[in-house]
């Protein structure tokens, strides 16, 4: 119906992340409050319509959801371009975007997988996410390392933009953990 059309621009949509979580939640609490509170099964009118609201929402999750390592990687893949004197052009911003905008919803949706039928492309998706941030963290600590003038700007240009990913995907902690290895390893060259 009109409420799962909603949802579903808001998750196709450029707009607010928030937008989405908030459409999330609200139906995670329909299904709850019809679950306890007004004792409905999912067999009455209400609950057939929210368990179709539910399917569409999840189609529409998972395609998003399932681009997020591809985003990634092509965010970075600039980053690993033969780079001359200078180091790696920075990111392109609409695919900086659409890149974070795919890992906040992969990490938004963790609290509602199992209302959403999420758990397969989720536990499928965040994996290979993490072990290539780890990974490409690493690789530019390295090249941080290992360069100096513009090639170590640009390098830490890169590390700010895993930062963000790393934020989304870990948390403030991790994050803060890098900042510090990039300073270190800012220093050590």
């Amino acid at each position: 119906g009109l409420f799962a059309d909603q949802v579903s621009q808001a998750i196709q949509g450029r707009g607010s992340v928030g937008a989405v979580m908030y459409w999330l939640s609200r139906i995670n609490d329909y299904a709850q409050c019809l679950a306890t509170d007004l004792d409905l099964d999912l067999r009455s009118p209400w609950g057939k319509k929210l368990v179709k609201a539910r399917r569409k929402v999840s189609a529409g999750l998972e395609g998003v959801i399932r681009k997020a390592p591809s985003m990634l990687i092509s965010v970075f893949r600039r980053c690993q371009l033969p780079s001359g004197v200078d180091g790696c052009p920075p990111p392109a911003p609409s695919e900086l975007f659409e890149a974070e905008r795919s890992m906040v919803l992969l990490a938004g949706c963790m609290n509602f997988r199992d209302q959403f039928s999420l758990n397969e492309v989720i536990s499928s998706t965040d994996a290979p996410v993490k072990q290539y941030l780890r990974i490409i963290s690493d690789t530019i600590i390295t090249d941080i390392r290992g360069s100096s003038g513009k090639k170590r700007e640009n390098a830490m240009k890169w590390m700010e933009v895993a930062i963000r990913f790393i934020r989304i995907t870990f948390g403030d902690e991790e994050a803060d953990l890098l900042v510090h290895a990039a300073e270190v390893a800012a220093k050590a060259a």
